[in-house]
């Protein structure tokens, strides 16, 4: 699969409340996690997976694809990425 676009925050709780195979994929830092805070997804029975594509300092996490396998290892699950400006989160997708 490819990158199919953004989509709304309130299409994303969609997609993820009524498709059991939704993966909400958080590319932010841990700092970015920390200011920011996390996607509660407690409400829709889900969880987000954190997976920061950078690190603080901007160097890019080498073992990105290898945690995402190993975070959702089903192949068919549409993945939501979600950073802070959608750059990022474009860029994983």
């Amino acid at each position: 699969m490819k990158y199919a676009g953004n989509v709304s925050a309130s299409d994303a709780d969609s997609m993820l409340s009524a498709n059991g195979t939704a993966v909400l994929i958080d590319v932010r830092t841990d700092h970015e996690l920390r200011s920011i805070g996390e996607p509660d997804l407690a409400d829709i029975d889900n969880l987000a997976v954190v997976i920061p594509s950078i690190d603080i300092e901007g160097n890019h996490n080498l073992e990105f694809a290898e945690n995402l396998v190993a975070s959702v290892p089903d192949r068919t699950a549409r993945l939501l990425v979600l950073c802070r400006s959608g750059a990022r989160s474009r860029a994983a997708a």
